[in-house]
């Protein structure tokens, strides 16, 4: 194990403002980048001021054509639980902190409860907004 890995060194890391060759400082560069990175590109999405609630509860058409509107269908105990069934263990937390293999082994007991919660906001056409930054 570990016979075929080779290290590959950064001499210098060159950002916005500067060149940094010391270690401490690239990891603090490369640490600052990726703790910031999903707020800076959230905030580069233009809000289109779409009424999301309407429009999934399908009395909402786009105004380019009146024809084309699509409405979201309720989804099944199964669905659920096969998806919960279907996480990937090695994948990292959601905004939830819940780990996925929680999520997995417990697929049975949590499936029917997410499963109303889901439909209910189909059906509402409400959906939390934690729910749309994944």
């Amino acid at each position: 194990m570990g016979k075929n890995v080779k290290s590959n060194t950064i001499s210098q890391l060159k950002t916005d403002n500067s060149v940094i060759s010391d270690n401490k400082l690239k990891s603090e560069a490369f640490n600052d980048f990726f703790v910031n990175i999903g707020a800076k590109l959230a905030a580069e999405i233009e809000d289109n001021s779409l009424n999301t609630n309407s429009f999934a509860r399908g009395d909402s058409r786009p105004t380019t054509d009146s024809n084309l509107f699509f409405k979201f269908s309720e989804i099944n105990e199964d669905e659920v639980i096969y998806q919960l069934r279907s996480l990937k263990i090695s994948k990292s937390t959601g905004l939830d902190n819940i780990p996925a293999k929680a999520l997995k082994i417990s697929a049975d007991i949590v499936g029917p409860p997410l499963t109303w919660i889901f439909n209910l906001s189909i059906k509402k056409g409400e959906y939390v907004d934690e729910w749309k930054k994944a």
